[in-house]
């Protein structure tokens, strides 16, 4: 079911958290985020990378994208097309202003509700 598939990635993603001071720093206000999630988001490229062939990955999907600070962080250390999907239009949109005026042609957001 994806409740199932949701609390696999949860606990997914809680075994790549390193605690941020043993996490390498990103640029916290470019992404515009705050200390810990770059932290998690720092966590989460470098299990990217010790995990996957990078240079076999075509695109990523960030499913329950919000404003997108994992979606962009990703396209800029990855070089790959990223698409983020979340649920509410106002967030979508504020997504896309912010990823449009970072210049980032290969970010993309898009309103999907996964539950329905």
């Amino acid at each position: 079911s994806l409740l199932e598939v949701i609390d696999s990635l949860n606990h997914v993603e809680a075994s790549f958290a390193l605690p941020a001071e043993e996490a390498p720093h990103l640029k916290v206000a470019a992404y515009r985020m705050k200390q810990r999630k770059a932290a998690q988001v720092t966590a989460f490229l470098q299990a990217i990378h010790a995990r996957f062939a990078v240079g076999s990955i075509k695109r990523v999907v960030d499913v329950g994208a919000g404003l997108g600070a994992l979606t962009r962080c990703l396209h800029e250390h990855l070089g790959l097309d990223c698409l983020g999907l979340d649920c509410n239009p106002s967030i979508v949109e504020a997504a896309n202003k912010v990823a449009m005026q970072s210049s980032l042609k290969g970010v993309k957001f898009q309103i999907c509700n996964i539950t329905e």
